[in-house]
């Protein structure tokens, strides 16, 4: 009575969780069979799509589509309209493309084999991104000339929200239509705003380390994002500079191997195993590239100790 019992200890252990970073880098995927920019972009590093943007050399709008598994791209049926500078959002089973060039207020819906003509956008507007499914989705900024418009989808029809508070082109958007994120965008070389959606308003939140551009990512979730290279300075300057976000702050971490803009990403996935294509690099001239890079961040490092 009274006394321990068999087996037990009485030793304490203590749970320390590091809230640094752990490492990550940036690895090559499998290319595009076609070279695009500015190109309509949806889903996750293992199930994404593009669709649109320009490709040749002078860019020119296309009806190129094409599915990435985790290791290659598949080209799939084709957009009823050749579009460049195009947004949009969804899965590779349930896609939206909206607006850009030559087809400035049209929306086309993906299921999974075929594109289908769907309600036209309020405001035309080119060089955007979207977020979100296709039945709870939304569209930020825009120029034409440069917007603060936000519209929203519910699978059938465009509804105006909220404006931003700095009207710009080509911010990266994460998140959902309840609570997202809008980082950086034009005009000009960029900006680093970035400003935060709760369902109600926009309201801006910390800068980016790195103000830029046409730049790539996303994100699941609005406190967990991710922008990767983009147009930094005056003169069309392109970094390979990437930053994280945890719902506070934004962290430099690894470099894209690949300077570009005009890139794609799969906006849908975690900022923890992100994916770049496409775009268009000063190195490469005017051509449009083909390459994927893959990120994937390591897991925050847990000690238990006596």
């Amino acid at each position: 009575m009274g006394g321990a019992n068999p087996g037990s200890s009485a030793a304490t252990e203590e749970w320390n969780f590091d809230t640094t970073l752990a490492a990550g880098a940036w690895a090559t995927g499998g290319n595009l069979n076609d070279g695009q920019d500015f190109l309509g972009h949806c889903g996750t590093q293992t199930a994404c799509m593009q669709y649109g943007g320009r490709t040749g050399s002078p860019g020119s709008p296309t009806t190129d589509s094409e599915e990435y598994d985790g290791s290659s791209w598949t080209e799939t049926n084709a957009l009823p309209v050749a579009v460049g500078f195009n947004a949009g959002f969804g899965t590779v089973a349930a896609a939206i493309s909206a607006g850009g060039v030559t087809n400035i207020t049209g929306v086309d819906t993906w299921d999974g084999t075929n594109w289908t003509e769907a309600n036209v956008i309020n405001t035309g507007r080119q060089r955007f991104h979207g977020v979100g499914t296709q039945t709870a989705g939304f569209i930020v900024g825009g120029t034409s000339p440069d917007k603060g418009e936000v519209e929203e989808f519910d699978g059938t029809n465009w509804t105006e929200i909220a404006d931003l508070n700095t009207a710009r082109v080509a911010a990266n958007v994460a998140g959902t239509t309840t609570a997202a994120l809008a980082a950086g965008g034009g005009p000009g070389s960029g900006t680093a705003v970035v400003e935060e959606w709760n369902n109600t308003s926009w309201t801006e939140t910390t800068d980016l380390n790195t103000a830029r551009t046409n730049a790539g990512g996303g994100g699941a979730v609005s406190t967990a994002a991710i922008v990767a290279a983009g147009v930094t300075t005056p003169g069309e300057a392109v970094t390979a500079n990437t930053e994280i976000w945890d719902g506070s702050s934004w962290t430099e971490v690894a470099n894209v191997s690949t300077t570009r803009e005009g890139l794609g990403s799969g906006q849908a996935g975690p900022n923890t195993a992100s994916i770049i294509f496409g775009g268009v690099s000063p190195s490469a001239g005017s051509t449009r590239l083909t390459a994927t890079e893959e990120w994937t961040q390591l897991q925050n490092i847990k000690t238990i100790t006596d």
